[in-house]
């Protein structure tokens, strides 16, 4: 029996049919939040930001974490870009940070902006997740998106 190029492009068809759907979830899964949060992202505005509206914020942190290059600055410039934190976390003499317990932490203090909740996660995301800025010796070496 001979297998003819009909045959098999129509298994090749078949099985591309019979996948789709498992690649499409796989990547909603994994690329989709990334992708969401770029597609919908609105230039970083200062004032805006220091207004305090999470729900702003939080279109905004893609834009700040790609062209504003924290990692470096002061703790004054990052200060004069946000505003003041929600909270700061300083590390205590135990070696971990009072507030949210973050045992890998390479921190001294640590300052969290809220952002409201994570808007493009596929199961959810966090309630109330964060824009943490990681300092050690006055300047930024850490910029993350955590949660309470």
């Amino acid at each position: 029996m001979t297998v003819t190029r009909r045959k098999i492009i129509g298994r090749a068809v078949f099985w591309f049919l019979l996948m789709a759907p498992f690649w499409a979830v796989l990547w909603f899964l994994i690329a989709g939040p990334s992708f969401l949060q770029w597609w919908n992202s609105v230039p970083f505005d200062s004032e805006v930001w220091k207004q305090g509206h999470a729900h702003e914020r939080f279109d905004m942190v893609y834009d700040l974490r790609r062209h504003y290059g924290l990692v470096g600055k002061s703790s004054k410039e990052i200060e004069q870009l946000l505003g003041k934190p929600s909270f700061t976390d300083h590390r205590s003499e135990q070696g971990g940070l009072p507030r949210f317990s973050r045992d890998a932490s390479p921190c001294q203090v640590e300052y969290w902006y809220l952002i409201g909740r994570e808007k493009y996660h596929p199961l959810g995301g966090k309630d109330d997740a964060f824009l943490v800025v990681g300092f050690e010796d006055e300047v930024v070496v850490k910029v993350w998106i955590g949660g309470a």
